[in-house]
């Protein structure tokens, strides 16, 4: 019980950390970056998510390159857009069979870009083609309670680190979004 109070403090925790990042990126404030290791980000994201992923039956694979490395980021904003991109998956997936649910994220590097990639992959419905396009639009949703809002700031998120978040339906079913970010920071904005 005192191991899972203790995992509940420090989700409460780095969801108070997500919520004064937001509001710091909302205010247009500077954030703070120092040298984030982006498979470190994803894992806590995933504890975080961890509860809701298991009551979906959702599985998550994550494939990283080998000696990642450091970038220059607020971490608590990286984690606010993956943590939109895998709840995001996850909502897709909710007419999707069990046994067919799952996430992967995939980390690695461009060298010819100089730049950290990260996949989002789902395996739900996709998107229509003629959403594609308009995803990153604020207050566009395709989903019927949706607000419009979280792709629109993440990909705020990712142009201030000086990247790119963009999404294509795969080959067979589902959406990968594509984070790039550069492995040599940026001038703050």
């Amino acid at each position: 019980i005192r191991r899972r109070l203790t995992d509940i403090c420090e989700q409460v925790d780095r969801a108070g950390q997500i919520i004064r990042g937001l509001r710091t990126l909302v205010r247009g404030r500077h954030s703070e970056r120092s040298p984030l290791l982006i498979e470190e980000c994803a894992e806590e994201v995933l504890q975080l998510v961890q509860p809701e992923l298991r009551k979906n039956g959702i599985r998550v694979r994550i494939a990283a390159s080998s000696s990642l490395p450091h970038i220059e980021a607020d971490g608590i904003q990286i984690q606010q857009v993956l943590l939109n991109l895998i709840r995001n998956a996850m909502d897709v997936m909710k007419d999707t069979k069990l046994e067919e649910r799952s996430i992967e994220i995939r980390l690695g590097v461009r060298e010819e870009d100089d730049e950290l990639e990260v996949l989002v992959r789902d395996n739900g419905h996709g998107v229509s083609p003629e959403h594609l396009d308009k995803l990153f639009e604020p207050f566009f949703s395709t989903k019927e309670s949706g607000l419009g809002m979280g792709l629109s700031i993440s990909r705020s998120i990712v142009q201030a680190h000086g990247g790119r978040l963009s999404a294509e339906n795969n080959p067979d079913r589902g959406v990968t979004f594509r984070i790039r970010l550069p492995i040599h920071a940026p001038t703050p904005v």
